[in-house]
């Protein structure tokens, strides 16, 4: 859904950017509880889960910065903070070292508000006088 998301932005097309996102995020979350429910999780899905995330987090800011709606250096900070622990990550696998995936409270409700960041723009593009 990432492309679409992205091309909705490009074209000003808020409400439809805004439903995308929306519908990315409620998959997302049925999936995860399908795989919690039916005990069907996997090492696999606990690594794509959040990549998948982020793809469609940074799509989504990086994207509303190149418009100009957001502030390029917002865009900067997130996407830095999320390098830096990927890097951390990376380097403890190529240290032989394979941490087990488990966010922290601190991480999900930074990602929480990264999303409610991300929907409210939509919003004021959306309507004008949400701002």
């Amino acid at each position: 859904m990432i492309p679409f998301f992205v091309i909705f932005i490009i074209n000003r097309c808020f409400e439809w950017a805004l439903i995308t996102f929306i519908i990315a995020g409620i998959t997302d979350g049925i999936d995860g509880l399908l795989a919690r429910i039916t005990h069907q999780r996997t090492e696999l899905g606990a690594y794509r889960d959040p990549i998948a995330d982020k793809l469609l987090l940074f799509s989504a800011f990086i994207t509303l910065a190149i418009v100009e709606i957001i502030p390029s250096w917002l865009v900067v900070i997130v996407v830095t903070r999320d390098i830096i622990i990927l890097v951390g990550f990376l380097v403890m696998v190529l240290t032989s070292y394979h941490p087990e995936i488990h966010p922290s409270l601190l991480s999900k409700m930074t990602t929480a508000f990264q999303i409610v960041t991300v929907a409210l723009v939509l919003l004021s593009g959306y309507y004008p006088s949400f701002k």
